[in-house]
């Protein structure tokens, strides 16, 4: 489940293109945002338990892809989830969240709004 920010004056739409791009090495691919998400407590943006930060789903359907660049180390394709996310307690909730509302995730990306 790849991620990332968005640059400063960045849309949202075009941050996720661009991170599913250099994350993945997609070059062909359908994006469509899934929902807005919120994380409550601290984190690596939050600075107390009770701030509160929003971020945008989305997925992709991706059709090809570039050779690998340095940012890559590998791309895993397989239809059981890995045990070792980067955020353990949101990108599992984000995934399930996605397949409630319909979409069969062949990749899903998170991104803050702020």
């Amino acid at each position: 489940m790849p991620g990332g920010h968005r640059e400063s004056g960045e849309d949202i739409l075009p941050t996720a293109r661009r991170e599913l791009r250099e994350e993945t090495s997609a070059v062909d691919f359908v994006i469509r945002p899934v929902c807005v998400y919120s994380v409550k407590g601290k984190t690596e943006i939050n600075q107390s338990d009770e701030d509160e930060t929003f971020g945008m789903l989305f997925v992709a359907d991706i059709f090809s892809f570039e050779e690998l660049h340095s940012e890559i180390e590998s791309i895993l394709i397989t239809d059981h989830l890995v045990d070792n996310w980067t955020y353990p307690l949101i990108q599992p909730e984000l995934l399930k969240e996605a397949k409630n509302r319909g979409y069969q995730c062949i990749c899903c990306l998170c991104f803050p709004l702020i």
